[in-house]
């Protein structure tokens, strides 16, 4: 009987250790790490965007692997296509474009944050439409608002996309991760 109260009792510990260990700073930081600073911080502020933001797109998107790539062609941290970053290029002025540019850290990052800014202004800062834009592509958004699927400040209910409304969810629970987590 002594023998399964001290089995009991180790066991308890360990749980109450785990707990301690998941919920620490630390612990959070290899979770969510922050990768890329030196290009997401200064590029972040000169577009008005939360650095802690581009950090959670950045996690969603590719886990902060600058070779990452899906299944629809998009390429580097930020998951961006090749059309999508030839558009980019050609409205920041870069010339010379071609895709393997995206999976530069520093380019993928600058177009991400300005890509960003750009959906921002055009839905008014509502941060689930620029993020579904962000995922789906604005004339998806659009074609939602239009057909009254989904409103301005009403939240992922309306998203028609499962994708797109998971999405959307993962970059705002990150968000929160990293607001509480680099807070400094």
């Amino acid at each position: 009987m002594r023998r399964r109260r001290i089995i009991a009792l180790i066991f308890i510990v360990i749980i109450i250790v785990g707990i301690l260990v998941y919920h620490s700073t630390y612990f959070q930081r290899i979770m969510y790490p922050l990768k890329y600073d030196e290009y997401i911080w200064p590029m972040a502020y000169e577009h008005g965007i939360d650095p802690r933001l581009v950090a959670a797109v950045i996690y969603v998107e590719s886990r902060f692997q600058p070779e990452a790539r899906s299944h629809k062609h998009a390429m580097g941290l930020m998951q961006i296509t090749p059309d999508t970053g030839r558009w980019i290029a050609q409205r920041l002025g870069v010339s010379g474009y071609h895709e393997s540019m995206l999976n530069d850290p520093e380019t993928n990052i600058r177009f991400g944050v300005w890509y960003i800014k750009d959906l921002k202004q055009e839905f008014d800062n509502d941060m689930v439409l620029v993020l579904a834009a962000y995922n789906a592509g604005r004339g998806n958004v659009k074609q939602w608002l239009e057909q009254g699927l989904i409103e301005k400040g009403k939240g992922t209910d309306g998203i028609p996309f499962a994708e797109t409304k998971e999405y959307v969810a993962k970059v705002i629970n990150a968000y929160e991760h990293y607001k509480e987590l680099y807070n400094d």
